[in-house]
């Protein structure tokens, strides 16, 4: 992987340097995700068993490194951990939590269930652009951070996700927002910090 051999720089760089046809778009929930299952409350959330917990923090830390997008983390866990329907349900409403508006961008069928207009996938392809550019300074910063622990690097990354995730669901009308809320579910604890007024 990418990130295994030269750091989350070097997903950046392999971002600019292809087409933007051919990129792969950036998973930066992933990440953050993998922090949150090494720790009790979302450990208590999925109604993991207490034996199992220790596990589902080694394996989380295992797989940080490893790019993969947080449906498959999702996919994973659940199979791993054999998770009954009503948590995988919530580990999802987590996942998009977690991405926020990324997710208008990483999930098709999502986008496709808030029913976006070609106008509004065309302004999330230019906000994703302008997200990119922000990266980049963002890449840099976590690279001198890559001996700090994995919470530190996400706690990091907070600001940026979420204000980067704020600017895409601004596309959204108020009836999309209130959908994708609703596809969330009930507001995760952990995840829950102040908004600037403007996502910009």
């Amino acid at each position: 992987m990418v990130t295994r051999h030269f750091g989350i720089l070097g997903v950046v760089l392999m971002s600019t340097l292809l087409p933007s046809s051919a990129r792969a778009q950036f998973d930066i929930g992933s990440g953050k995700l993998l922090v949150l299952l090494q720790h009790a409350p979302l450990q208590e959330e999925l109604g993991v068993a207490h034996g199992s917990r220790g596990e589902l923090k080694q394996w989380a830390q295992a797989h940080y490194e490893h790019d993969l997008p947080t449906a498959k983390i999702v996919e994973m866990v659940t199979e791993r951990f054999r998770l009954p329907a009503e948590k995988q349900k919530r580990l999802e409403q987590i996942r998009l939590q977690v991405l926020g508006g990324h997710a208008l961008l990483l999930d098709q069928g999502l986008a496709a269930t808030l029913s976006l207009s070609d106008r509004q996938r065309a302004e999330l392809s230019k906000i994703r652009e302008r997200n990119n550019s922000d990266f980049r300074a963002l890449a840099r910063e976590l690279d001198a951070l890559r001996f700090q622990s994995l919470d530190a690097r996400e706690t990091h990354k907070d600001p940026y996700r979420i204000r980067t995730g704020d600017r895409l669901l601004a596309v959204l009308t108020p009836e999309q927002r209130e959908e994708f809320l609703r596809l969330q579910g009930p507001p995760f604890a952990p995840l829950v910090v102040p908004r600037s007024a403007d996502p910009d």
